[in-house]
């Protein structure tokens, strides 16, 4: 694969012993990539396997692919593989070119936007399969760190997880934040911080946050705003906490939120979603799935079942019914907490 050379910006990110260098022409990109990746920006690369990703804004068709049968097919994407190399077309719009021998990759797309959705979303799957490699597993996740302890909130997307989260951060002095959507669970079962840029639907719950922490994003259809989560430095958690509460999020017709106790094989069925499935999660299938992996993927479900295991052995489960009153939510949660912080499971 042919590296472009001589860009003009390059920015080092780095999480668990492994760097992604990152190569760009656009000022924008490296604005966007600074406020996401705030805590994992790094100055210096000395990690001897660097990821190595390169971004051009240009017309992808005219890009010279060589001539190859499709290999995958999803809703948006069509990959074509050639030897180490994967082709990976995302309509006319962008093309990620991968050498997974060399783990270096070229994104070309028309715009700016595109790009950068491309290059995030290949920096937490290649960064999410590292840790994987070392028995470091992501889970789709609200996590707070409260009095030492962890505590998980299992939620599909739109039950409100990010907003539950700034409700706590924002009320409660003494929550720290682990990560709004992806924590890292250990093998021994701890759960490790994880601390990406906060997304949020409801740009009003966060009016009061000055403009220099917020960006605005779009989705498809769906707009966020994004939250540097540096706002909350004096209030994240940077050390591994083990396990106390896990929360698995529905909503309720009813006007007060509800809790429900909740057994371990109840935890386990959603920590297998939300893990080892990865429901959620960046994985991103058309860089994560290869036929030439399949053994090393079902080593990593199995090192993932095992994680799960440990966490939900030593949590309290609930099932947590949301009503529509984000403080009346975080309250009822908070003090949950409190009162398992303490008792010893």
């Amino acid at each position: 694969m042919t590296r472009q050379a001589a860009l003009a910006f390059e920015r080092a990110i780095e999480f668990g012993g492994t760097t992604v260098q990152v190569d760009t022409d656009s000022l924008k990109i490296v604005t966007w990539l600074e406020f996401d990746f705030g805590t994992f920006i790094t100055t210096s690369n000395t990690s001897s396997r660097a990821i190595k990703i390169s971004v051009t804004i240009a017309e992808p068709l005219e890009y010279q692919m060589p001539v190859l049968k499709e290999s995958m097919r999803g809703p948006h994407f069509v990959t074509f593989d050639d030897g180490t190399t994967r082709y990976i077309k995302y309509g006319k719009e962008a093309l990620l070119v991968y050498d997974y021998a060399r783990d270096e990759g070229q994104i070309i797309a028309i715009n700016e936007e595109i790009a950068y959705e491309r290059l995030h979303l290949a920096c937490l799957s290649r960064i999410g399969e590292r840790l994987d490699e070392q028995g470091m597993h992501r889970v789709h996740a609200l996590s707070v760190a409260f009095r030492d302890r962890a505590h998980l909130f299992l939620m599909p997307p739109g039950t409100g997880k990010s907003t539950l989260g700034l409700e706590l951060l924002f009320n409660h002095a003494d929550i720290r934040l682990i990560s709004d959507d992806t924590p890292v669970i250990s093998q021994n079962g701890d759960i490790v911080p994880f601390l990406f840029r906060l997304g949020i639907e409801n740009s009003s719950a966060v009016e009061a946050i000055p403009s220099r922490f917020k960006r605005e994003a779009s989705y498809g259809n769906k707009h966020k705003t994004l939250i540097d989560v540096r706002y909350f430095e004096e209030q994240t958690q940077r050390l591994p906490v083990k396990p106390k509460s896990l929360f698995i999020g529905f909503w309720t017709t009813s006007n007060s939120p509800q809790l429900v106790k909740a057994g371990w094989f109840t935890a386990m069925m959603f920590l297998l979603r939300d893990c080892v499935i990865g429901c959620g999660i960046p994985q991103v299938a058309e860089i994560f799935l290869r036929k030439e992996d399949v053994q090393k993927k079902i080593g990593y479900a199995f090192s993932r079942l095992r994680a799960i295991t440990r966490v939900a052995g030593r949590c309290r489960c609930y099932k947590l019914f949301l009503c529509n009153d984000p403080e009346k939510n975080a309250e009822l949660v908070y003090q949950t907490m409190s009162q398992d912080t303490q008792t010893t499971k």
